[in-house]
């Protein structure tokens, strides 16, 4: 669990870059990504964590390398990056791209914190797909609304979300 004296800090500098992420959509009359990443204080660990369901249709990822004490695990979808054809790498990277040039990022420069999409590309279009992927686009990056990094020691808590213009930053920090 993450102190009750951390989670007011951490909502209060949620809501700060929650408003200043809803006068950079207003100016630019789009929705911007807001990302604020705190450390997180819990021993659980990753696979319980990527266990653990909460709702039942909450979006989960997981990523791990025991061998370098790195673990990634994403719960919720805070954006969703698709698409299909020879070319959905590059359109994926694009959007990728176009998203980070107006968001508002506050982590530490460590890896594997902050706005870390998670997903994968279909490498080779032109072979029929097999069953079990053909509900699936060619490419599929998604950003975990909370996103929990174990880093050499170190756990994490990016809290990723989309911020449009006029939005309440108490309520969306709820």
């Amino acid at each position: 669990m993450i102190g009750a004296m951390s989670v007011v800090s951490t909502k209060n500098a949620l809501i700060g870059l929650l408003s200043r992420g809803r006068d950079r959509a207003g100016t630019l009359r789009q929705p911007v990504l807001v990302s604020l990443t705190q450390p997180f204080f819990s021993d659980i660990s990753p696979l319980a964590l990527f266990a653990a369901r909460g709702h039942p249709v909450t979006y989960r990822t997981f990523w791990g390398r025991p061998d370098q004490d790195f673990w990634l695990v994403g719960k919720g979808s805070a954006v969703a990056l698709t698409s299909s054809g020879a070319t959905s790498m590059d359109r994926v990277t694009d959007k990728y791209h176009t998203l980070l040039e107006n968001a508002i990022i506050e982590a530490p420069d460590i890896h594997g914190v902050g706005p870390v999409f998670m997903g994968g590309f279909r490498y080779d279009t032109q072979v029929p797909r097999d069953i079990t992927w053909r509900s699936f686009p060619d490419a599929l990056m998604t950003l975990p609304r909370f996103l929990f990094t174990w880093s050499n020691g170190a756990r994490w808590l990016s809290i990723n979300t989309l911020v449009t213009p006029g939005v309440d930053a108490v309520a969306q920090a709820e």
